[in-house]
């Protein structure tokens, strides 16, 4: 399933700020932006649920969806931890997600069964959600030229077909 404005829900909600606060400590502490971290409860949950509450397919893939977040979201932490930041610290992510052998599988599996590394699946689009959390569980800003961010496109032998550069928020 491609999200799309189709098959999301656009929340809004008032949350007391000492809460928000605290969630946002809590969620900084597990490597996620507070949103993030929010829908990551709600996969959580909701794929717990006994009886499920979803249908199989459905279910199984917000399963893969949370492991492959969680693995992009560990390797970014561990690796900013590490000082192992670069601008292309996307990229190094995806290659380190896959050279584990249960990321690989999943991924390759949350893609339909494809090669991951053959561009212009759709199924792929979960490129786009991985880059954005990586983006999100570092302290970190899209690096910009002339106010455009800074892109690297068109990669040939890898996971994703591009990224944008990150630099360290000031």
């Amino acid at each position: 399933m491609i999200n799309d404005s189709s098959s999301t829900v656009k929340l809004s909600m008032r949350i007391d700020t000492p809460l928000w606060t605290a969630w946002s400590t809590l969620a900084e502490r597990a490597g996620y932006d507070p949103i993030d971290y929010v829908k990551m409860m709600i996969i959580g949950e909701v794929t717990k649920a006994d009886p499920p509450l979803l249908k199989p397919d459905e279910h199984r893939r917000l399963q893969r969806l949370d492991r492959l977040i969680r693995k992009v979201v560990e390797t970014a932490v561990a690796m900013f931890r590490n000082n192992e930041f670069s601008p292309h610290v996307t990229l190094h992510v995806f290659q380190r997600a896959m050279h584990d052998e249960k990321f690989a599988e999943t991924y390759k599996e949350h893609i339909g069964g494809a090669d991951p590394y053959v561009h212009g699946n759709p199924l792929k689009e979960v490129n786009r959600e991985l880059g954005r959390r990586i983006k999100n569980a570092l302290p970190v800003e899209v690096e910009k030229v002339g106010g455009k961010p800074v892109e690297q496109r068109n990669l040939k032998g890898e996971v994703i077909q591009s990224y944008t550069l990150l630099k360290l928020r000031q």
